[in-house]
């Protein structure tokens, strides 16, 4: 294929109406997809659980029981109600949020690449950016569905309530809507990491547990060496995990009040999608400058 006409598409100019029913068009797409497979919707659900079971019986073990376990838990935290099972199947929950993201893209990034249907979105007359839309839209919407249902299932298995308070729940749902925003402005720049090495779970396995280490998954970002601390705070999935057990269980506030870390988030919220959407442009151009499309 001609890399001289590749690296200058044509693009016409749509107006919002026609850019969102592109979006929504993509949507629909990848969930009427995904509808057809109930095993991987069943196991998105239950993967929190089953990943936030060893943490649990490993602290209460090491804690030589139940009350020790929770009494160390809660001098570590700052709380005397927070709970650490809901604490852990939080972590677990917003863990896979992350994989989630980085899992939609990429896997989208990918298989289009090795189907070769990746040069017909090239080749179309519209910005890529409203297909990956679409992409991430569907993704929050799953996530949003995955993390309620995991906590209700988790609630009934380990006979806790995660949802004391309508306030609480309010607060947790705000600070996991508006979280979602720079997560998958980070995931745009994870699509163009995937468009250019070409190697989606390698990236994906490595990116996800690094950033689950430093969001603090299933313990207070504390505990880490203050220079990984201070790394932390620079990714939004830290502030959106501390909003949401701040909420629901009660544990501090990262700058001592809610609307200190909301203020945050929607801060990166403004950086990181523009950056994810910049970098993925960026390498969109030089990937068809100097390889073309037909080199996957």
């Amino acid at each position: 294929m001609n890399k001289e006409f590749i690296s200058k598409p044509h693009h016409t100019k749509f107006s919002w109406r026609a850019n969102w029913s592109i979006t929504w068009g993509v949507f629909v797409q990848r969930t009427t997809q995904i509808s057809r497979y109930k095993a991987a919707l069943f196991f998105d659900i239950i993967t929190p659980l089953l990943f936030s079971v060893f943490p649990i019986f490993i602290g209460i073990s090491v804690a030589g029981g139940y009350g020790n376990a929770v009494k160390n838990f809660q001098s570590s935290v700052g709380s005397t109600t927070a709970n650490f099972v809901i604490y852990s199947i939080l972590g677990a929950n917003v863990f896979q949020i992350i994989n989630g993201a980085l899992f939609n893209f990429g896997f989208f990034l990918r298989r289009e690449q090795v189907t070769g249907t990746l040069e017909s979105l090239y080749l179309a007359p519209i910005s890529q950016i409203y297909v990956l839309l679409g992409t991430g839209f569907y993704a929050i919407v799953r996530a949003l569905i995955n993390f309620f249902v995991s906590l209700i299932l988790a609630g009934l298995i380990f006979r806790v309530n995660p949802f004391t308070s309508f306030s609480g729940v309010m607060f947790a749902l705000l600070f996991l809507l508006v979280g979602m925003l720079p997560l998958y402005g980070l995931a745009f720049g994870f699509g163009a990491l995937v468009v250019k090495y070409k190697d989606m779970q390698s990236l994906q396995g490595i990116i996800s547990n690094f950033m689950g280490v430093a969001m603090g998954i299933f313990f207070p970002i504390t505990l880490l060496p203050i220079y990984f601390q201070v790394f932390s705070y620079l990714l939004p999935p830290t502030w959106q995990n501390n909003g949401i057990r701040s909420s629901l269980i009660g544990t501090q506030w990262i700058l001592g009040s809610w609307y200190g870390d909301l203020m945050v988030i929607l801060a990166l919220s403004l950086f990181y999608p523009l950056v994810g959407a910049k970098v993925y442009s960026m390498t969109d151009r030089s990937m068809r400058k100097t390889q073309g499309l037909g080199v996957f």
